[in-house]
C-alpha cells in the first residue's frame, strides 16, 4: 500500500488545498484507490452514516471510561 507518507498525501492535500471544496472526499488516483496523486473519489457506501461514525467513539467511550461528550 505504500509509504506512510504516501498514505497521508491525500488527507494532508484535502486539508491545505484550495482547491478542494468542502464535503469532498480526497483519494489516491491509481487503481483501486490505492495508491497515486490525490483526487476527488466517491464516497464509499455508508460513510457518510452520523451513526457509523458515532460508533468508534462510543466504544472509545466504553473501552476507557472517558466521555468525550460528543
Amino acid at each position: 500500500m505504500g509509504s506512510a507518507q504516501g498514505a497521508a498525501w491525500p488527507s494532508l492535500y484535502a486539508a491545505t488545498s484550495p482547491h478542494v471544496p468542502s464535503g469532498s472526499f480526497i483519494g489516491p488516483a491509481g487503481r483501486d484507490q490505492t495508491s497515486g496523486t490525490p483526487k476527488p473519489a466517491k464516497l464509499p457506501t455508508g460513510a457518510d452514516d452520523p451513526a457509523e461514525g458515532g460508533r468508534p467513539w462510543a466504544a472509545s467511550e466504553q473501552l476507557t471510561g472517558v466521555s468525550f461528550g460528543l
